[in-house]
């Protein structure tokens, strides 16, 4: 009967977005052949080992629901068809790491024209996603005009509506990936007016 332990061992370089990792492995099992493979997890500072959100395979390891720029712990087992695991060997064989799930993005908020009085401004959302996205807010006067809304790298939005010191338009952006959301970044426009000047008519006495 078979004895021999598996083994496993990372095979490539990890990838991750703001949430999630993929741990590259190649399984060592030259009798029964490999039939799991186990995930585990945990941020470095824990203690527990957790199995949730996560998918094992023959040649990877996934993770996801992962908090941004925090670091983990990994540890990956083998079973092989006869159930023997890859952590039965004298010689650990199993595969053990930390990595570290990319930075949430930082958005910037752009205003054509800043600081200058125009009917009507182009606000443009620019920040690098890593795997997150940016949604944006907009609050005129107190009134929410546009509540938390997703928009594309480079998206924009037009302030086309009177936006003055009395009656000043905050706008919001913040990235998120759903489990992860960085503070949102803030601009006030109070330099939109649409009231067409009033014109007079002035009669000439002779």
């Amino acid at each position: 009967a078979e004895n021999v332990a598996p083994q496993v061992v990372k095979n490539g370089d990890i990838t991750t977005t703001t949430s999630t990792a993929s741990v590259p492995i190649t399984v060592i099992e030259e009798h029964s052949g490999w039939k799991t493979t186990t995930c585990q997890y945990k941020l470095t500072t824990a203690s527990t080992w957790l199995t949730n959100n996560t998918t094992g395979t023959a040649t990877k390891c996934d993770f996801s629901q992962l908090q941004a720029g925090k670091e983990y712990d990994y540890k990956i087992t083998v079973k092989d068809k006869v159930n023997i695991l890859s952590t039965s060997a004298t010689t650990n064989k199993t595969v053990t790491g930390t990595f570290t799930p990319l930075a949430m993005c930082t958005p910037t908020i752009t205003i054509a024209n800043e600081t200058s009085w125009k009917p009507s401004k182009v606000v443009t959302f620019t920040g690098s996603a890593n795997g997150a996205h940016i949604e944006y807010k907009v609050v005129n006067n107190g009134t929410t005009k546009v509540d938390w809304t997703e928009i594309a790298n480079n998206g924009t939005y037009t302030i086309d509506y009177t936006s003055t010191s009395a009656k000043p338009t905050e706008i919001y952006a913040r990235c998120t990936d759903g489990i992860t959301t960085k503070d949102a970044t803030t601009k006030t426009q109070t330099m939109v007016d649409v009231t067409a000047p009033t014109s007079v008519a002035y009669v000439a006495k002779y």
